[in-house]
């Protein structure tokens, strides 16, 4: 009832009387007497107040509805298009991450949910756990809270269980045991169960595309792929030729278009799916194995279907001129960024073995050195934040986990796919040709101005008038190999918006580019698929093959699945170094302080890339209150601990349920050996 009175009284912006509030909610008499304790209760909570025998919504008080966004913290957002409210942890109710709310916001930006208007989800998965002697499912996303198990299945369970269950009202109901979460690929299966990806395709008739363009034959140039050492999908390979004034780069992009027919159930399936999803040892693909693994993928020595983008660059790795065609290549070698890096680091062995492309290898180094050169003088963002790599066993033990080594290799194919993707981008925009882009937009002041703060703290200065990428270049390499380097780049990334996909080509802020779209990896990502075709028609001068409207809804739905699946990624990440830090407890890390909050601080490890809270609670020295959200300082002592600071810490405990990881001051290991030492001591004079 409250929630109805809420709403009503937004709608009475003059007020309503006591019967003119139960004539508007439809009450009979009776129901008048709790209308007025009810309307008690919210005048007493601040929300409602009352004059002259009215009751209205104070001035700073609104009711708004939007979608609910929670974080692992506890916390939370509602997202609307005037903006986001801040949903502390207390007054979420029972909304879920995804969940369409409506909110009682206040003049801060500040509110509390009164609704769930509607449910985003109606499965999941995640582990069985008895807690407080009662049985929920912890979902594997950190974003949702335990959900209360209505009915014990029949079937064994154990405590830890991976489950699949349904929700029914605000409890859920069982459905299927997975298993063990220790055993190799249950998370995998269970983190594909909870977002409802399929792994499985249907049977699809592969047919090719009737074309009217002729193929240019390139089998005779010298092309080849670099990637992973891991990588199935070869969907771009390379070439390059010297001329007096520079080089012409050729960007070779396997045709899936030709093979994935607009329209077609396969080509439906593909824009469902929306993005291939890369777990450590297994990817799940947009494109069923027959075509991304074979007729698609541009492997060596197989005639394979491709578009061509020919880059022509001067000495200062300008673009003077370009050309794109469909082509024809055949790839003379699969090649890896380490055998690519260790030619050009002089290996000698390789460089014999690799002969035949040698010289094409070492034209790539010069013109991608040039490419980048150009792209940083027009004030491109460049982040080197590491990522991390599992090493397991052949039956999946994990073993370590070691940061990702990135070399120049990986920096050549980058600096041709930026050029190849901005040049398609022109072409198009130049002819008119409806398409997706891929935009990134500028950040907002108030995230940029708090981002000031925090570097002035480091003694950095970002100067802009105008929000632009050339200032925040700046300041990341002014920090080049400093100790502050990892933590203000962590920093400049948080205060970006998140790049997405539009028909509206509005550019890319942090590359620095006014039309910038994705044409690189149709194999993978369903928006270049839509840019290929977009292509085809512009160079046989044939209609475009999308409207405004079909391609807002292409991009929209491609945006979700992309963020879905960084999601998955980044939650196998934290679930399996979490349980791989599990046996590490009482171990000392050194680490640095990225995030202050009312709980604690959060410490990012050095060996393990991996955040983690100190409590304050368990700061047991002092008592610790946050100072302007980047720094805690102690009552009583005045000791300060502020973002970038390093800290040696314990790790105290791991909940792997909830993929938490709390660690301990080294201090409590020190207090904790002086009393061993005294109750010695005096056990001694005894």
């Amino acid at each position: 009832m409250r929630e109805e009175i809420l709403k009503a009284l937004q709608k009475n912006k003059k007020g309503a009387t006591l019967r003119q509030l139960r004539a508007q909610l439809g009450l009979k008499v009776k129901k008048e007497k709790r209308l007025k304790k009810e309307l008690a209760i919210l005048v007493k909570s601040g929300m409602v107040i009352t004059k002259g025998g009215k009751y209205y919504l104070p001035n700073d008080i609104n009711v708004v509805r939007g979608k609910f966004e929670n974080t692992h913290f506890g916390y939370g957002f509602v997202v609307t298009p005037a903006g986001d409210y801040f949903i502390p942890r207390r007054f979420k109710k029972d909304a879920m991450h995804g969940d369409i709310v409506e909110a009682i916001v206040f003049k801060g930006r500040e509110g509390r949910i009164i609704k769930v208007v509607e449910r985003k989800r109606k499965k999941i998965a995640g582990f069985f756990v008895w807690e407080r002697k009662m049985p929920v499912v912890i979902p594997v996303e950190r974003r949702l809270h335990e959900i209360e198990v209505k009915k014990i299945p029949l079937e064994p369970i154990r405590q830890g269980d991976l489950v699949e269950a349904s929700l029914s009202g605000k409890k859920c109901v069982i459905k299927k045991v997975i298993g063990d979460p220790n055993e190799p690929g249950n998370d995998v299966k269970a983190i594909l169960a909870h977002y409802g990806v399929p792994v499985e395709f249907p049977e699809f008739k592969i047919e090719e595309a009737k074309e009217s363009l002729d193929r240019r034959d390139l089998r005779e140039e010298i092309t080849f792929t670099i990637d992973g050492e891991t990588a199935k999908d070869f969907d771009d390979a390379v070439s390059i030729k010297k001329t007096k004034g520079g080089y012409i780069i050729g960007v070779h992009i396997a045709d899936a278009s030709h093979y994935v027919l607009k329209g077609s159930a396969l080509d439906a399936e593909a824009q469902m799916r929306g993005n291939s999803i890369y777990f450590p040892e297994i990817a799940i693909p947009m494109l069923p194995p027959v075509l991304s693994e074979n007729l698609s993928s541009l492997k060596p020595d197989e005639d394979r279907y491709t578009m061509t983008v020919e880059i022509n660059i001067n000495n200062s790795g300008e673009v003077r001129s370009y050309r794109i065609y469909p082509s024809i290549i055949r790839s003379r070698e699969r090649m890896t960024y380490t055998k690519v890096w260790e030619i050009l680091q002089g290996n000698r062995e390789l460089r014999k073995r690799y002969s035949h492309i040698l010289p094409s290898i070492e034209l790539m180094a010069e013109a991608a050195e040039l490419l980048l050169s150009q792209r940083r003088k027009k004030g491109s963002i460049d982040f080197d934040l590491p990522e991390p790599s599992f090493i397991s066993t052949e039956d999946g033990l994990l073993l370590d986990i070691l940061p990702v080594e990135r070399n120049f290799a990986h920096q050549i194919i980058e600096e041709f796919m930026l050029a190849a993707n901005e040049t398609v981008a022109r072409y198009l925009t130049k002819r008119g040709y409806p398409t997706i882009y891929r935009i990134h937009e500028a950040p907002e002041t108030r995230k940029l101005e708090s981002l000031k703060k925090i570097l002035s703290i480091f003694g950095y200065t970002l100067e802009f008038e105008e929000p632009e990428a050339k200032a925040l270049q700046k300041v990341l390499d002014l920090v080049k190999g400093k100790p502050e380097e990892k933590l203000i780049s962590l920093l400049v990334l948080r205060s970006m918006k998140l790049a997405k996909y539009s028909p509206e080509p509005v550019g890319h802020f942090a590359l620095a580019k006014e039309n910038y779209l994705h044409f690189t990896s149709p194999i993978r990502r369903y928006p270049d698929l839509i840019v290929h075709r977009t292509l085809k028609a512009a160079l046989s001068k044939q209609p475009p093959p999308y409207n405004e409207r079909e391609l807002e809804k292409i991009a929209e739905h491609s945006s979700m699945t992309e963020r879905r699946a960084d999601q998955m990624e980044a939650e196998i990440i934290q679930w399996r170094t979490t349980r791989f830090l599990q046996d590490k407890i009482g171990e000392n890390f050194q680490g640095t302080i990225v995030g202050v909050s009312n709980d604690g601080l959060q410490i990012e490890l050095d060996k393990y890339l991996i955040q983690g809270t100190v409590l304050f609670s368990d700061m047991k020295e002092d008592y610790f209150v946050v100072v302007d959200g980047w720094m805690a300082k102690g009552k009583r002592s005045g000791k300060i601990y502020k973002i970038g600071q390093r800290v040696n810490v314990i790790l105290g405990s791991v909940d792997p349920y909830r993929r938490l990881i709390y660690f301990l001051p080294e201090e409590s290991k020190k207090r904790s050996k002086k009393r061993k030492k005294a109750k010695t001591s005096r056990a001694e004079q005894r």
